[in-house]
C-alpha cells in the first residue's frame, strides 16, 4: 500500500511538472532534479528490500530492467534541462521571444513517429533484459522455473 501511495505522489507531482515544463516554468526544471533525484532513492531503496520469495525475486528482476531503462533516460532529461540550450529556453530572453511569434507552433504531429518508435525500442529493450535476467536467474538455480 505504501509503494502504491509513493507511485500515485510521484505521478501527481510529475503531472504537475510537465504541466510547468510545457509552458517553460524556471521552477519546473529544479523541481524536475529534485524529483529524479527522489525516483533515484527510492528505486535503490526498492532493489535492497530482501526476500527469499520466488516472486520477489522476480519483482526484483523487473525493477532492474526498468530502472536500468529509466534512470538512463532521467540522467539524460536532467542534463538536458540545465545544458546551456535547456537554460536558455527557460530564460527571459527566450520567453519575450516566443511571446512576439505566437504564429510559430510547435509542430506535435512531427515528433509523434519518432515517439512511438521509441517507445517500441523501450518496450523491446525493457523485455530483453527482463528475460535474460530471469533466464539467468533459473540457470544459476536461484529460481526453479519462470
Amino acid at each position: 500500500m505504501a509503494r502504491m501511495a509513493i507511485t500515485f505522489t510521484l505521478a501527481a507531482v510529475g503531472a504537475f511538472m510537465s504541466w510547468g515544463l510545457a509552458r517553460r516554468i524556471r521552477w519546473a526544471r529544479a523541481t524536475w532534479t529534485v524529483v529524479v533525484g527522489l525516483v533515484v532513492v527510492l528505486i535503490v531503496f526498492l532493489a535492497r528490500v530482501d526476500s527469499p520469495d520466488k516472486t520477489e525475486k522476480v519483482a526484483t528482476a523487473g525493477l532492474i530492467c526498468v530502472s536500468s531503462i529509466l534512470l538512463s533516460s532521467l540522467g539524460l532529461i536532467v542534463w538536458r534541462l540545465w545544458s546551456r540550450r535547456g537554460q536558455f529556453v527557460f530564460s527571459c530572453k527566450f520567453q519575450t521571444v516566443f511571446a512576439q511569434t505566437p504564429h510559430l507552433k510547435p509542430k506535435f504531429k512531427a515528433a509523434l513517429w519518432p515517439g512511438l518508435l521509441l517507445a517500441l525500442a523501450m518496450f523491446i529493450l525493457f523485455w530483453s533484459l527482463e528475460l535474460l535476467i530471469l533466464f539467468t536467474l533459473v540457470a544459476s538455480k536461484v529460481i526453479r522455473s519462470i
